[in-house]
């Protein structure tokens, strides 16, 4: 429309030139609870989708120079963390 403006929804913060301009290199760790039951998951339940769309949008405002490491943890039935 050549009014100069970015599309809806644009957000410069995400990108990986602003992300690497503004804070340099990251050290990031994504640590996945797997010991939820995906059986009590219902259709309606959007905590799974907002999780799955936070995590895209650390890694897609990744550069090359940062590290990231993801670990994932899944307790035994009955088992407990210290």
């Amino acid at each position: 429309d050549g009014d100069g403006q970015c599309g809806v929804g644009y957000d410069p913060r995400v990108r990986p030139w602003y992300a690497a301009g503004v804070s340099g290199p990251k050290d990031v760790i994504l640590v996945f609870d797997n010991t939820y039951d995906t059986t009590l998951i219902s259709s309606t339940d959007r905590d799974w989708d907002y999780l799955n769309l936070a995590a895209k949008m650390i890694i897609q405002s990744l550069t090359p120079d940062d590290r990231v490491s993801v670990v994932s943890v899944k307790a035994l039935q009955g088992e407990e963390y210290d």
